[in-house]
C-alpha cells in the first residue's frame, strides 16, 4: 500500500529529485502489485498547483491519469 500527498506527486510530475522512486511506486500500482491511495484534498491541491503553472498540463495529468494510478480516493472528513 502506498499513500501519497501533494508533494510526492509534484516531485514525480515536475521531474524533481526522487521522481524515480515515485515512478517505481506508480508502476507497481499500475501492475496491481500494491494499492495506491490519495486524499481528495491533496488531489485538488495538486491540480491547483499544476493549473497555476500550465492549465493544459493540469487537465492532462490530473483528469486523464488519476484513476490509472490510485486504487481509491480517500474523502476528507471533518470532525
Amino acid at each position: 500500500m502506498a499513500v501519497f500527498d501533494t508533494e510526492t506527486l509534484l516531485i514525480f510530475y515536475l521531474g524533481e529529485d526522487g521522481s524515480d522512486v515515485m515512478e517505481n511506486l506508480l508502476k507497481r500500482i499500475q501492475n496491481k502489485e500494491i494499492k495506491g491511495f490519495l486524499n481528495i484534498v491533496n488531489l485538488a491541491e495538486f491540480y491547483y498547483i499544476l493549473y497555476r503553472r500550465e492549465p493544459a498540463i493540469a487537465e492532462e495529468k490530473v483528469m486523464n491519469n488519476a484513476d490509472i494510478y490510485f486504487s481509491s480516493f480517500v474523502p476528507h472528513f471533518s470532525a
